[in-house]
């Protein structure tokens, strides 16, 4: 037999097929993009290094491969029937088992944004599967029917003084002297008045029939509290990406408002930046929040757009604050805002009880996060309990529906 044939039978494997569609380079410039996004997901810094460890290998790899592959004469030892493309299928292989190991890492640490979104929204039908959840839902229900709120949003800080010291017994008892000098022929009963959120109140029925006629009635309910009236539910649309120069909310904007409304078809309440501070470095757009007291508006709003100066945002959200990390500037604790915190002032430096981070004594210290113990100050954005906090609020988000119930 000729050594022709010999090597025919005997030479390398044919070129695996990874190897002819798939360019090296692009194989760099993935590893070198997934590197950057990670250093943005919610993960722990532990698992993040972990990762990116595996990454950077991965890239170092492929990187070596081409450097010894790129000049073949300077092997001049490589054994007679070693084809460049054995080297190649092996890096291929450790690459995919590398990147297995990258799925397992961050499946094990937390859903990625990817996952989040290619989750289907549940239907209305679908989010209450206990028996228990149902029960709540239907006595909600029910005791809604008895129920009307007031608000004293729009009174002066005399009244919202008086309604925040007077007692429960004393304010119901006014509301019932408003109710009874309304003139109605049926005499409606309030049993109860629970203080909600700021200047809120729940009213409390005897019968289902008393809320439905006060609801339907016209009640003067400034001969109790001057400046309390019905509390109309608002409902907030976030509207991202809009030019600054759409709304100048340091003047008067009312002639705005009023073109917007002519374009879209309802009513707007008000309308505010989303974020309050303006950041250090300008930006030529940002996101707004838009009010109304129209839930339909708003819902149709979220499925077909909101059009300014005849350009269509349809990349809407609902606003739901409580749905998003919140701080306390108090405490550093999560899930409430300094305005409403009943806890002692923590340092976010140091982690101790008595002063703030502004005149922490022990600034030259290592810090100490008061939500995990780490070595980071309490609003340090890779903490690991703000990352919990976060992942958990974006689930939560994603099982909510986009529109308002």
């Amino acid at each position: 037999m000729s050594t022709t044939t010999t090597n025919q039978q005997n030479g390398p494997p044919p070129i695996p097929d990874c190897i002819e569609v798939v360019n090296i380079d692009d194989i760099l410039d993935k590893a070198t993009k997934a590197t950057e996004m990670l250093q943005q997901k919610a993960l722990t810094v532990d698992k993040k290094a972990e990762i990116m460890a595996i990454i950077k290998t991965m890239a170092e790899t492929i990187a070596a491969f081409k450097t010894r592959n790129s000049h073949p004469h300077e092997h001049p030892h490589k054994q007679p029937h070693e084809h460049p493309h054995d080297k190649c299928h092996e890096a291929f292989q450790s690459i995919k088992q590398e990147l297995a190991e990258i799925r397992v890492s961050i499946a094990s640490n937390t859903k990625t944004y990817a996952q989040i979104a290619a989750t289907a929204l549940p239907t209305p039908a679908t989010q209450i599967t206990s028996p228990r959840q149902l029960e709540l839902t239907q006595a909600r229900k029910e005791r809604a029917e008895y129920e009307i709120t007031l608000s004293a949003s729009g009174a002066d800080n005399a009244t919202k003084d008086k309604l925040a010291n007077d007692s429960h017994k004393v304010i119901t008892e006014k509301l019932q002297q408003a109710i009874n000098v309304a003139g109605l022929q049926e005499k409606p009963v309030l049993k109860s008045v629970n203080k909600m959120s700021k200047n809120t109140f729940r009213l409390y029925f005897r019968t289902p029939e008393d809320a439905k006629l006060i609801k339907n009635t016209l009640i003067d309910w400034n001969t109790a509290y001057d400046g309390l009236d019905i509390h109309k539910p608002k409902y907030g649309i976030v509207i991202p990406g809009v030019p600054m120069e759409a709304i100048n909310y340091a003047s008067d904007y009312t002639a705005t408002i009023r073109k917007w409304e002519e374009q879209n078809g309802f009513k707007i309440c008000s309308s505010a930046p989303l974020k309050r501070h303006p950041k250090h470095k300008p930006a030529a757009r940002r996101s707004l929040i838009i009010f109304t007291y129209d839930r339909d508006a708003a819902n149709r709003c979220l499925s077909q757009g909101f059009f300014i100066d005849n350009l269509r945002y349809n990349k809407l959200e609902k606003y739901a604050p409580h749905l998003y990390i919140c701080q306390c500037f108090k405490c550093h604790r999560y899930g409430h805002r300094a305005s409403d915190c009943k806890l002692k002032v923590t340092c976010g430096h140091c982690a101790h009880e008595g002063h703030a981070a502004e005149t922490c004594p022990n600034l030259e210290d290592l810090p100490k996060c008061v939500n995990c113990n780490g070595e980071h100050a309490a609003w340090h954005r890779e903490c690991s309990t703000r990352t919990k906090e976060a992942t958990r609020l974006t689930e939560l988000r994603m099982e909510t529906s986009y529109r308002f119930p």
